[in-house]
């Protein structure tokens, strides 16, 4: 007979993978591959979204599940809130209304 304090090693890790999977469902908000992208800017500061939404388009068309906008590329900290926001806008239009080209 077995002393109430041991576990068996089945039992013990059959919950700690039960735990662990309950785990990943509240953690996982997001699934599959995001990208942060640059943001590209012209000469004179202003947000070039020509090149912007080419940049946008290959992520898509390479199938990226997510895209970060203005994040962990650094410009961030050189825009105003204003420009964060519109870079943001553009970016929810443009994906929405589905340019595609594959250039």
């Amino acid at each position: 007979m077995q002393a109430c304090n041991e576990i068996p090693v089945c039992a013990f890790d059959a919950h700690i993978h039960l735990y662990r999977k309950m785990r990943e469902r509240e953690m996982a908000i997001f699934k599959g591959a995001g990208v942060a992208i640059v943001t590209p800017f012209r000469e004179d500061g202003s947000v070039d979204y020509e090149e912007f939404d080419r940049l946008v388009d290959f992520q898509i068309v390479e199938g990226t599940d997510a895209i970060i906008v203005c994040g962990t590329t650094g410009e961030a900290a050189t825009m105003t809130v204003e420009e964060h926001t519109e870079v943001i806008r553009h970016c929810v239009k443009h994906v929405r209304e589905g340019s595609r080209s594959s250039q």
